[in-house]
């Protein structure tokens, strides 16, 4: 951000902590300027007490006085911290708890082109990095901004009305320290920030190993792996160096001026008090007051690293809240959920940046409670044509009725209502296996969760695991197979009972028996549902109602399993090769149960 973007910045993040949360920074500075004022107290009682010593005045009373307000200045000074750390750091907390919640809420409103144009570690750090950085500016930077305004001038104006002569020559330095806790403090986060970076990316790679670490060694590459991370490992440790470079210097450098300052503050003082312009008692406080000086110094420094890290973060908060999700809901949208006939007429849709359309010219109807299967080669546009049904995607060309309306016209949310979605790659959430499967259905009874997964050959399975149905999976749970996952997946979607479903070869990663014996029980208890099955298994087809066939982006055949056989060569041919292969692999199979029985 250039200079004038960090002043918007910090002036739309302090908007936002004072209309928000008002009440609190206002009763928590007007604690903090009651401490500060209270912390005055110590060096006048101190330096009276020195007088009367050095007089020969000092009697019991006196001192005892003396300690038992001291003691009152550090009990109420210790209630009233309490208070103003209460009051001015958990309205940031607050604060930062909401934009979390904004920021998580926005992102289920954004569509994929959003997100495949961003890595998934980024959006992390919006999370992480991006909101604590917000924190500590609404709590460490306001209290330092007031701090280092009000303890600083009550000091300043307690040291010039102790000595002006000796405030003169005491502050000298001063300048310079905040100065230079503003430059060392800037450089030392970022080489931190940097340090953090390569820790995050070294964990990352781990995390890659770990998953991958079958892969690695069947092809060979341990040697290759293990000095790759060597290198990264050495490059973190360079920049962990560098910033305790930083930070061996930061120290001696601030403690060296003030240092210097209290050398002055001591040798002009005891020029004064030989003149008899100043008392010793004087000197003792204004030597306190000088050590308390340092603190709004400091702060002054730290307060811009504070509040430009802050600004810069709000800043990239407010420009993903201010994006915008490419397909939104008509001012008149429909809020009832489609039925009826499924329809593509003339579509044709391009991805963004592509050179040729994924789909071209596409027409066919699937009719209610009809099954239709999806076949064609990777990249034949099959998982587009069902994302232009959920809408995550809108036609360059052409329209998608449902019911004879427009898809357009629905509401977002009652479209996708309607629809039992299962992606290619399943996803586990972290929770048990009952949550998971009911995550589309909260009240789904035990029974119903058990019938969705007898259909998908998934209930023994589960039964097996350690707490059957409250088996804990993800990632601090049981790691299912993927055959297991897609299961799941598809189990998920059946409990739902939408009219219409989607299913983008949720079975891909189970072998081809256990598919097709999956689908010869689960396509005939859909029957009634409106499907649109893609799929590569074609020994699956002569069980759905009609096929289409896509070929780069275009309808190459449309129509039953029997009319695609006789008048569909390429689907002829395919289709009896798989059946040959399957042949073999159930004969195999009896022979294997042939043995066992032997």
């Amino acid at each position: 951000m250039n200079g004038g973007g960090i002043r918007r910045g910090i002036r739309g993040l302090l908007g936002r902590a004072w209309t928000e949360e008002r009440r609190s920074y206002l009763w928590g500075a007007g604690v903090l300027v009651l401490v500060d004022l209270i912390s005055l107290l110590p060096p006048v009682l101190v330096g009276r007490a020195v007088d009367r010593i050095v007089s020969g005045t000092v009697t019991r009373e006196f001192l005892l006085w003396t300690v038992l307000a001291l003691a009152a200045v550090a009990v109420s000074t210790y209630v009233l911290r309490y208070l103003w750390r209460r009051l001015l750091f958990l309205p940031a907390y607050r604060i930062g708890a909401r934009l979390r919640v904004d920021l998580f809420a926005h992102l289920l409103r954004l569509g994929p082109s959003f997100f495949s144009q961003r890595r998934r570690g980024d959006l992390l750090a919006y999370f992480a990095n991006d909101v604590e950085a917000v924190e500590q500016a609404l709590s460490l930077g306001v209290l330092t901004l007031l701090d280092s305004v009000v303890m600083g001038g009550l000091l300043f104006a307690a040291l010039v009305k102790t000595s002006a002569p000796l405030a003169l020559v005491a502050l000298l330095p001063m300048p310079f320290l905040a100065w230079l806790s503003r430059r060392l403090g800037d450089l030392l986060y970022r080489r931190y920030d940097e340090a953090q970076e390569g820790y995050a990316a070294l964990s990352a790679r781990v995390e890659e190993t770990v998953r991958g670490m079958e892969v690695l060694r069947v092809y060979g590459q341990r040697e290759h792996v293990l000095s790759s991370f060597a290198r990264a490992a050495q490059d973190v440790a360079q920049k962990g160096r560098a910033a305790l470079e930083v930070d061996a210097l930061y120290y001696p450098a601030i403690g060296g001026l003030t240092g210097l300052s209290f050398f002055l503050a001591l040798s002009a003082g005891s020029f004064l008090v030989a003149r008899g312009t100043l008392t010793y008692g004087e000197l003792a406080a204004f030597l306190a007051y000088l050590g308390q000086f340092v603190w709004p110094m400091l702060a002054l420094g730290y307060l811009f690293t504070l509040l430009e890290r802050g600004a810069a973060s709000y800043d990239r908060i407010g420009k993903i809240l201010e994006s915008r999700p490419e397909i939104v809901d008509a001012p008149d949208a429909l809020r009832t959920r489609p039925r009826g006939r499924l329809v593509f007429s003339s579509v044709t849709y391009r991805y963004p940046g592509a050179e040729a359309p994924t789909l071209e010219d596409v027409s066919f109807a699937l009719e209610e409670g009809e099954i239709l299967a999806v076949l064609g080669p990777s990249g034949a546009g099959r998982s587009t044509l069902l994302r232009l049904v959920l809408r995550e995607i809108e036609p360059v060309s052409g329209e998608v009725t449902w019911g004879g309306i427009p898809l357009r016209r629905y509401a977002l949310a009652a479209l996708r209502a309607s629809v039992g979605y299962v992606p290619p790659e399943p996803v586990v959430f972290r929770g048990t296996i009952a949550e998971n499967l009911s995550l589309g259905k909260k009240d789904a009874t035990r029974e119903e969760l058990e019938r969705a997964a007898r259909l998908v050959d998934l209930h023994e399975e589960i039964l097996r695991l350690p707490a059957g149905y409250d088996t804990r999976v993800g990632p601090d749970g049981v790691r299912l197979s993927g055959g297991q996952a897609a299961r799941l997946a598809l189990a998920r979607a059946l409990l739902v009972d939408p009219p219409l479903y989607l299913f983008d070869d949720p079975l891909a990663s189970v072998d081809v028996l256990t598919e097709l014996r999956i689908w010869g029980r689960l396509l005939p208890a859909l029957r009634g549902k409106t499907v649109l099955l893609v799929t590569h298994r074609l020994l699956v087809l002569p069980r759905v109602d009609r096929i289409l066939i896509l070929r780069r982006g275009r309808v190459a055949a449309f129509g039953t399993h029997a009319e695609l056989l006789a008048t569909y060569e390429p689907y002829r041919r395919l289709f009896r090769a798989e059946e040959r292969l399957v042949d073999v692999l159930q004969e195999g199979e009896r022979a294997a149960s042939r043995g066992e029985g032997g």
